[in-house]
C-alpha cells in the first residue's frame, strides 16, 4: 500500500461479505467516492455491478482515483489513492495494481489489528 500510496484499502468476500478496510497513512482530497462505493453500498451490489465488466474498474474524482478489482470469483477489492496523473497514466497503474492483487492475497497484507475495521453498510467506524 505504501509503496503505491494506496490511502484505503477495502475487501469484501462475494457474494456479500463486509467490507475490511486498511486506512493507511495519507489523506484523500475527496472522500465522496469512498462512501458511494464502500459505506453506502454492499459488496454484493458492487460484486453485480462488477459482473461482466473489463476490470480493473476506474472511478475519478477530482485527485481522487478508485481501482475496483476481482482477483478471483470470491474477493471484490477497491483501492483509493490521491494523482494527478493521465487517464492513460493511471489506466497503465491500475493494470500494475490488479496484476499484483491477483498475486497475493489479503492475508499476505502486513497490517495490524488497529489498521483493519469490519464495514457493514452504513456503518462506517472511519
Amino acid at each position: 500500500m505504501d509503496a503505491n500510496g494506496i490511502a484505503i484499502y477495502a475487501e469484501a468476500g462475494l457474494p456479500a461479505g463486509p467490507f475490511r478496510i486498511i486506512k493507511r497513512g495519507g489523506e484523500l482530497e475527496s472522500y465522496s467516492l469512498f462512501e458511494q462505493l464502500i459505506l453506502f453500498q454492499s459488496a454484493e451490489s458492487l460484486g453485480k455491478y462488477a459482473e461482466g465488466q473489463l476490470l480493473p474498474r476506474i472511478w475519478t474524482q477530482g485527485r481522487t482515483r478508485c481501482v475496483l478489482s476481482m482477483p478471483d470469483v470470491h474477493r471484490i477489492i477497491t483501492l483509493f489513492y490521491d494523482s494527478d496523473t493521465t487517464a492513460a497514466e493511471n489506466y497503465r497503474f491500475a493494470l500494475k495494481l490488479d496484476a499484483e492483487l491477483r498475486e497475493t492475497s489479503f492475508a499476505d497484507t502486513p497490517h495490524g489489528a488497529a489498521d483493519c475495521a469490519d464495514v457493514r453498510r452504513g456503518n462506517a467506524p472511519l
